[in-house]
């Protein structure tokens, strides 16, 4: 950045010195007396009309790193974001079909989750919840429409969902048919993981824009 700056400046400079130049050659110099004045005249009407050109380009580039970096914060909070996400949603996929609670969930029965494990997974859903909505905003406001932003972002609305499906079967003693519900759970835990896997596709085209400039 530094080098791109003292470049323009250089240039600009440059211009200016070769404008004052023609005009002190064939404006001032045939009428000039004294031709050192002249000559001195002219360095100095570029160094004057320069100081407004350096300041307007320095601002230029203050912008332009400012922006930078601003893109840079919130990719950094996106990521944030979208890691808390996962793992608030990877600690009820946990539960559900890892840990030895997931004798609650599978196959298909009719035990009542303890309290605490209820209120557990509750707080742990207002947490995916809460960083998945900061997630969209702060990652939208950088990479916009990006397909893989979207595809992360639905699949975890997606998966959300069938979690909250069968956390509500459990919560609300719903009556489902078993046979059906034993066999979307296998589908779900294959989901999890290409959850993960697109998740990682993610941080690599947020990678660029955390390349320092």
């Amino acid at each position: 950045m530094q080098i791109k700056i003292m470049f323009q400046l250089l240039v600009a400079y440059l211009c200016l010195l070769v404008l004052m130049s023609v005009i002190t050659y064939y404006l001032i110099y045939p009428l000039a007396v004294d031709k050192g004045t002249a000559i001195a005249t002219m360095f100095g009407w570029s160094a004057g009309l320069f100081a407004p050109f350096s300041a307007l380009i320095l601002l230029n580039s203050w912008k332009e790193q400012h922006n930078i970096n601003l893109k840079k914060d919130f990719i950094v909070k996106s990521l944030g974001h979208l890691d808390e996400a996962i793992r608030a949603i990877g600690q009820i996929y946990w539960l559900i079909y890892i840990n030895d609670t997931k004798d609650y969930f599978y196959p298909y029965n009719q035990k009542r989750i303890s309290q605490q494990l209820d209120e557990f997974i509750m707080s742990e859903h207002s947490k995916f919840v809460l960083n998945l909505g900061n997630f969209h905003k702060t990652a939208r406001r950088i990479v916009g429409e990006n397909a893989e932003f979207k595809k992360i972002y639905n699949q975890l609305n997606k998966f959300h969902a069938e979690i909250i499906k069968i956390l509500d079967i459990k919560r609300k003693c719903l009556e489902v048919d078993a046979k059906e519900y034993n066999k979307q759970f296998p589908y779900l835990y294959d989901y999890y993981h290409e959850l993960i896997s697109q998740k990682e596709k993610f941080e690599k085209i947020a990678q660029k824009y955390l390349i320092v400039e």
